[in-house]
């Protein structure tokens, strides 16, 4: 007996049955941020009436002893450290993207993208052995410092971390602009000029973006800077003028919060505190981000008017011309009417008064991109000179002992894995239900915000959260309470990657043309099968891209795993026993007496930690190909044509 079952009917089921689990896959979504921000708001209330308004927000004393516990003490070093990693990196970021992308020749762009993809995902407990090794020795000599570990340095170590994800950012935007270029150069413009005075003009919104994004990640930031950073001492260092300012060792905001969080014997409400100053600085990121983005949505929207020139563009334009004025003796005569406009043009043409700032603006590109280079090359050389020395040795590649290389590789693979699986599902079907199936805009519009807000948090906040929640209150691991967990550590790290993989799912579903939709719904292809069959396969590659991207993000991550999975491993690797990390591994040393052995074990687990995240992105990169919907789709077309 043959059933005969209605395509019309199973393709409504199908229909239903994505609607219904993206449905609930959002739901869940809104279930975890929203326990997540009303738990961290209930703690920092908490912490806000047990020290006192006055003492938090109206005073500039910082002592937990005493209960002197100024915000604005700490939030004074995070601004500047913000303030001076925000002039140095995004103009050296733009000036080698404009190299990048305009001098470089194309055939080494993509090794060169590679190269940059590698170093943003650069694990920051890496970064600061780098610079507590190399960088901060010859910064001490260089600037006439008088510590080797200060503010000066924890920017330079930031700007270090965020230049290489700003340069993609610039490139992603100046690689499509290249026809403005040639059309300059056909009108006769030299390229230089061109490029400055044409191109950059036109991407002020992207530098805006940038800056909110230095913004944030300096202010979410706390393992590498704890480990450059480690004094509390706030009244000394702002009680020393600026010079004793700089050279002064206090924690920025999210350091603090580590910290203390972290150190035994920390009561109730110096942990309740903490959760308060993570609710303050995600509140101020969050509030200078839609600041960032709505400048940038109202200038999009705003109607040009060109009888109106700004105060700042008269100021510069005023500088410049005095300079000229200074350097070459026809604009002076010019300004005074000794020569004729025409007489002034051909001078200016002849003697190329306009090659004098692009001969500035050409020095610097080069000067930018030259320390930028000597960055890029010098991490990775020093990490595999270290592994290369610390595998010549007696190696610790032992599975057999508790805290080995081995045990941490396998704790790390093993929540990734685990975290992954967890999470891409929810978060596909949450964003594929947002993008197609949910009509009502302000619900969507409040989903969208929430997601972003929990993708902005820092991720120390997502660390003291799974360690209140898993661990003080649930217990889930063999000691209770006061252990560690492998199963804590994971389910921290799929909160932590949930909105981010959620945002990236969607933006790239949401990005596909919509002419795609409405072809397909003028033939009377159902929305779920237009999902599946023509948008899945469109945005698969960049779907694959982010997972990718996100497990470097989990390997990478330092601050959630060290206060939920621990800084150790346990004799078997068990869910509910700690495990150290790859990079738990080396923010462990820190702890070390034995010197000998700690920079051995630093060198190994550097080496090891930057190879996978060379693998990941070289797959990124190199291997969507194989792993695309339409490769395998004709390999089991060939397939089946063979056996038939």
């Amino acid at each position: 007996m043959e059933i005969d079952i209605n395509p019309r009917s199973s393709s409504k089921i199908a229909d239903s049955l994505t609607k219904s689990i993206g449905l609930l896959s959002t739901f869940t979504i809104w279930v975890l941020i929203v326990i997540f921000f009303g738990y961290i708001a209930y703690k920092g209330i908490a912490g806000a009436f047990s020290y006192g308004f006055k003492s938090l927000f109206f005073s500039l004393d910082f002592d937990i002893t005493n209960n002197k516990v100024s915000f604005w003490a700490p939030f004074g070093i995070t601004i500047f450290l913000a303030l001076l990693t925000v002039l140095i990196s995004i103009p050296i970021a733009l000036r080698c993207s404009i190299w990048i992308n305009f001098y470089c020749p194309t055939k080494y762009r993509k090794l060169i993208s590679t190269i940059l993809l590698i170093l943003a995902n650069v694990p920051s407990v890496v970064l600061a052995f780098y610079i507590r090794r190399y960088i901060s020795p010859v910064a001490h000599k260089a600037l006439f410092l008088n510590t080797s570990s200060n503010l000066v340095v924890a920017a330079i170590a930031l700007v270090c971390m965020i230049l290489p994800l700003i340069i993609v950012l610039f490139n992603s935007v100046l690689e499509n602009k290249k026809s403005w270029i040639i059309s300059a150069e056909l009108l006769g413009l030299d390229k230089n000029y061109a490029i400055h005075k044409i191109v950059i003009p036109k991407i002020k919104h992207t530098i805006v973006i940038a800056l909110s994004l230095v913004v944030g990640r300096v202010i979410s930031e706390s393992i590498m800077l704890s480990m450059l950073l480690s004094s509390e001492n706030y009244q000394q260092s702002y009680g020393n003028g600026f010079s004793g300012f700089i050279n002064s060792q206090s924690n920025s905001v999210s350091a603090l919060i580590g910290e203390n969080y972290f150190s035994d014997g920390s009561s109730e409400d110096v942990q309740n505190l903490m959760f308060l100053f993570g609710g303050l600085i995600f509140l101020v990121s969050l509030t200078f981000n839609t600041f960032c983005m709505e400048w940038v949505k109202m200038d999009r929207e705003k109607v040009n008017n060109t009888s109106k020139i700004s105060f700042f563009k008269k100021a510069k334009d005023k500088i410049n011309w005095w300079i000229l004025c200074c350097l070459f003796s026809s604009c002076k005569e010019w300004e005074n009417n000794e020569c004729s406009t025409g007489d002034f043009i051909h001078k200016a043409q002849t003697k190329n008064l306009k090659t004098f700032f692009g001969l500035i603006r050409r020095g610097l590109e080069f000067l930018c991109l030259g320390l930028f280079v000597l960055y890029a090359f010098s991490l990775p050389i020093t990490v595999l000179i270290g592994g290369i020395k610390s595998f010549v040795s007696d190696a610790s590649f032992v599975p057999s002992q508790n805290d080995t290389l081995f045990r941490a590789i396998n704790n790390t693979f093993l929540i990734v894995l685990l975290s992954i699986l967890f999470a891409a599902p929810i978060a596909f079907f949450a964003s594929c239900y947002v993008s197609e199936y949910l009509s009502n805009k302000r619900f969507k519009k409040y989903t969208l915000a929430l997601i972003n807000a929990a993708a902005a948090t820092p991720s120390i906040i997502f660390g003291i959260f799974g360690l209140f929640v898993f661990i003080q209150t649930l217990g889930w691991t063999a000691s209770g309470s006061s252990g560690k967990s492998l199963l804590a550590g994971m389910l921290t790290m799929v909160l932590f990657i949930l909105p981010y993989l959620t945002h990236s799912f969607y933006t790239y579903l949401s990005g596909i043309s919509d002419n795609y939709r409405e072809s397909s719904y003028i033939l009377g292809i159902s929305k779920c099968r237009t999902f599946w069959k023509i948008l899945l396969p469109i945005a698969f590659n960049n779907l694959v891209f982010s997972v990718l991207l996100t497990t470097g993000k989990i390997i990478g991550e330092t601050a959630p795993l060290y206060l939920t999975a621990g800084l150790n491993s346990a004799p078997k690797t068990l869910f509910m026993y700690q495990g150290q990390t790859l990079t738990t591994r080396i923010y462990s040393q820190l702890y070390e007496s034995n010197l000998a052995k700690s920079e051995k074990i630093i060198n190994e687990t550097t080496f090891y930690c930057l190879l996978f995240i060379s693998v990941i992105v070289i797959i990124a990169k190199y291997g969507l190909g194989i792993l695309s919907y339409e490769f395998w789709k004709k390999k089991f077309q060939s397939f089946n044509f063979l056996v038939h």
